[in-house]
């Protein structure tokens, strides 16, 4: 019981190691959507190759919205 929780707890910390090493690899673009102001999402094509993880990093707070999927599955 001991060495799973071990073997679990070395599972965590390597991918919250990955995270915090490289995010831009963590942050991915099919796990963000952005949208233009006027609520229209943002296309592929109009993102380019550009540095998602530094576009999330300097928004402004009232421009991100963290929307987290079991919990919007557990509203409905």
């Amino acid at each position: 019981m001991i060495e799973k929780c071990k073997l679990i707890l070395s599972m965590l910390l390597a991918v919250g190691f990955w995270g915090i090493a490289f995010p831009q690899y963590f942050f991915t673009g099919d796990c963000v959507r952005i949208f233009h102001e006027n609520g229209t999402e943002v296309t592929a094509e109009e993102r380019g190759d550009g540095n998602l993880y530094y576009e999330i990093s300097t928004a402004k707070p009232e421009q991100i919205e963290v929307k987290i999927g079991i919990l919007e599955w557990a509203k409905r």
